[in-house]
């Protein structure tokens, strides 16, 4: 009982009403993992966020994307450094300043203010700011800690409260991923995924397998924590009852926490729609040390057992158990696989190859931590990898995508993968006649849409840089940004919803101007509109913006 009541005390939960966690530390975000927690606010705006504990302000930073208005606070009883995100305003002391910079450096977002000898004084409890939607992503609250050497540390340790989640870890299914050419999965060289069965309501089971050769697993799995799906907080992997692989992020650092692909399977993980698949190994190279590779698989010929028991931050678990055998390989080796690729009916290892070997309709290359460069076609891939040993990568060309922009004729690939573990890639097409309506778009299949990710130009070349392989292509930017319905008002703004499926919208080069009056309207990529912090007074006005493409459009609109 006295432990339950020092537990409540210590308990601590930034806004004064708990709806839920969307967000959990060192869950998926695309290339890099997530450094807190996201915390639920409905939807809204204007909540109360209060303070950690005792300390000091010593540094805020005011900035259009990222985390927008954060406040950082020291709390040298704890040795902790908590960090408040996506606010909507300051406390009084603490905007006062932000406003100073502000005028100091005439700009809305002064970026990143060090107090120094200014630095204020905050007590437990008291009022930081009020929560947002201020950087990147709609209203919420990022909460986060961080030790002295400034490496986010899981806030669970340290008092941050998850009481409030009773529910179990969902566990979905098992990826299985054969890695060479003689290595199968129910007698097909080809990865497959098991559906797990829920036999009680933490235990899962998966129906029994056959595989051989060189096996890794990924395993789909998720939290609710009372506000949709999150990301578990840790995963214990054995086989044939010995530890194999452990996930159990502590603190990690800014200098490597780039390597999300070393956790999740990019191939299947997304945030949109919401799928987290944890690769249950470490590769050689990852410098993430938020996961342990205890021993390689220990298979045994005939059968064997698997136990993987997933756990919540409130430390509930699920269990997921399954029988499989294990049996030599037998049948006809893979044409391509991560680790080899059969050349004139013999297997080649990618530990052997050097260079880029040209099947004519594709093409197979090697990729490691080394900086590579290869050319097929018009195409070149520049890419460094986190692994030290070679993993192969296949390439192909594809049919010009109809149905979205102007496609550019021979301008299509597609680089297949098992797993990927690039750390960074530049593709450059090498083209004619390139202008400013050229980009290079990258397709998410997961959403099915096109994302446009750069357009570098040189003589004769377009280049950008990404973080992912898979489908890439040059399209031609012919349309211009759209403006839908009528103008509204929105928290306090004045909201003007505008699209463009292409480049995206300069936001420099908006004008919103009557006879009488003029205001600077901004652009916010996540709401997708356009937005005037403020009232907009009646009248007849001429909008007119342009995409990153150069493409116009003026409409007229009436403000009532």
């Amino acid at each position: 009982m006295k432990n339950l009541i020092l537990i409540a005390l210590l308990a601590y939960w930034p806004l004064l009403k708990n709806n839920g966690i969307t967000g959990t530390f060192s869950e998926y975000r695309f290339n890099h993992i997530h450094a807190g927690f996201d915390l639920s606010t409905n939807g809204k705006t204007g909540y109360p966020v209060r303070c950690f504990d005792d300390g000091y302000v010593y540094m805020i930073k005011v900035k259009k994307r990222g985390y927008g208005n954060v406040v950082y606070i020291k709390h040298p009883k704890r040795k902790l450094i908590s960090v408040y995100g996506h606010l909507k305003c300051f406390n009084k002391a603490i905007q006062k300043i932000a406003d100073n910079y502000k005028k100091i450096r005439k700009t809305k977002y002064p970026g990143l203010i060090v107090l120094g000898d200014k630095k204020i004084k905050i007590k437990k409890g008291a009022i930081v700011g009020l929560s947002g939607e201020s950087g990147e992503g709609l209203p919420h609250l990022h909460f986060e800690l961080r030790d002295y050497n400034n490496n986010p540390v899981d806030a669970s340790k340290y008092g941050f409260d998850t009481r409030f989640d009773t529910t179990y870890p969902v566990i979905s299914g098992l990826k299985i991923i054969p890695q060479d050419s003689f290595s199968s999965f129910n007698g097909k060289t080809k990865e497959g995924y098991l559906k797990a069965y829920r036999k009680r309501k933490n235990k899962f089971e998966l129906r029994k397998f056959n595989i051989s050769g060189n096996i890794l697993f990924a395993l789909s799995a998720y939290d609710t924590a009372g506000r949709g799906k999150v990301g578990v907080k840790s995963i214990n992997f054995y086989l044939n009852g010995k530890p194999v692989y452990v996930f159990n992020p502590e603190r990690f650092s800014f200098d490597n926490f780039k390597q999300s692909c070393c956790v999740y399977d990019f191939e299947d993980t997304s945030l949109f729609p919401t799928k987290y698949f944890y690769n249950l190994f470490k590769i050689k190279g990852c410098t993430l040390s938020v996961s342990q590779m205890l021993t390689q698989y220990p298979f045994k010929k005939g059968e064997n057992a698997l136990k993987i028991v997933v756990s919540d931050f409130h430390n509930n678990k699920s269990v997921l158990t399954a029988t499989f055998n294990y049996t030599k390989f037998k049948g006809k080796p893979a044409f391509f696989s991560p680790l080899s690729v059969v050349v004139n009916d013999r297997v080649i290892f990618a530990k052997e190859i050097e260079n880029l070997i040209d099947f004519k309709a594709y093409a197979v290359f090697p990729y490691n931590y080394e900086k590579r460069e290869f050319v097929y076609k018009n195409f070149k891939i520049s890419l460094v990898g986190i692994n030290k040993e070679k993993r192969l990568l296949k390439i192909k060309k594809i049919k010009d995508f109809k149905g979205f922009l102007i496609p550019v004729k021979d301008s299509f690939f597609k680089i297949e993968r098992e797993n990927e573990f690039v750390k960074s890639v530049k593709y450059t097409f090498f083209l004619k006649n390139i202008d400013k309506k050229y980009g290079i778009y990258f397709f998410n299949r997961l959403r099915k849409r096109w994302i446009f990710i750069g357009d570098k130009t040189e003589k004769d070349s377009i280049s950008a840089d990404y973080y992912r392989v898979g489908e890439i292509g040059v399209f031609i930017d012919n349309v211009p940004p759209e403006i839908k319905g009528k103008p509204y008002y929105f928290d306090g703004k004045f909201v003007i919803k505008a699209i463009d499926i292409g480049k995206g919208i300069d936001e420099d080069s908006i004008v919103f101007k009557s006879d009488k009056n003029e205001y600077k309207l901004e652009y916010d990529r996540d709401r997708r509109w356009l937005f005037y912090e403020g009232k907009v007074l009646k009248g007849k006005y001429t909008l007119e913006l342009l995409d990153y493409a150069g493409n116009k459009i003026t409409k007229t609109i009436l403000v009532k």
